[in-house]
């Protein structure tokens, strides 16, 4: 992540994503946050999601399109994947 992205704007993101109709997407933290180096221009964060349904159980094939939104909600507040 950019050091310019800030917390709120993760948070929100993800918000939005239950808002649009990815309601089992139940809880997200920032679990760890690892800093390269004091000049450097990003940090990593460790971001971890639950994902949950009330009425069944949710299969692989949702779990990796639940993720890959996830992922592209993080990457439009300039997040992005790790190499």
């Amino acid at each position: 992540m950019p050091k310019t992205a800030r917390w709120a704007e993760v948070d929100g993101a993800l918000a939005a994503l239950t808002v649009a109709g990815l309601s089992e997407l139940i809880d997200w933290r920032a679990r760890e946050i690892f800093r390269v180096s004091a000049d450097s221009a990003e940090y990593s964060l460790l971001l971890g999601t639950t994902f949950q349904a009330a009425d069944r159980t949710l299969r692989d094939e949702e779990l990796q399109s639940f993720s890959q939104r996830v992922i592209e909600a993080v990457g439009a507040v300039g997040g992005r994947l790790r190499t």
